[in-house]
């Protein structure tokens, strides 16, 4: 799995910026900074989209990762897990 980090400070993840199908329109995701919320985007035939935007004292960060999903490998719920735990391991 190639997983793609991006971190951007004070730019929120937006849905108009990449389209899609939302699964997801921002749940609240505990254990990263001081709130977080994850968003998902499905996109049709394109990569599904997850995003976490989370904030720590003054600063904002938003990881974005780009996944392309097959019948025959992990689900969106295990990348979603994944991914969460990838984020929460970052220092920001």
């Amino acid at each position: 799995m190639e997983l793609e980090v991006r971190v951007s400070k004070n730019q929120p993840f937006r849905q108009s910026d990449s389209g899609g199908t939302p699964l997801d329109h921002g749940q609240p995701t505990s254990g990263i900074g001081d709130t977080a919320s994850l968003q998902i985007l499905v996109h049709d035939p394109d990569p599904t989209t997850m995003a976490i935007s989370a904030s720590k004292g003054k600063v904002t960060a938003t990881f974005t990762v780009y996944v392309t999903l097959s019948p025959s490998g992990p689900s969106i719920e295990q990348f979603k897990e994944q991914f969460i735990n990838l984020v929460r391991s970052i220092d920001f």
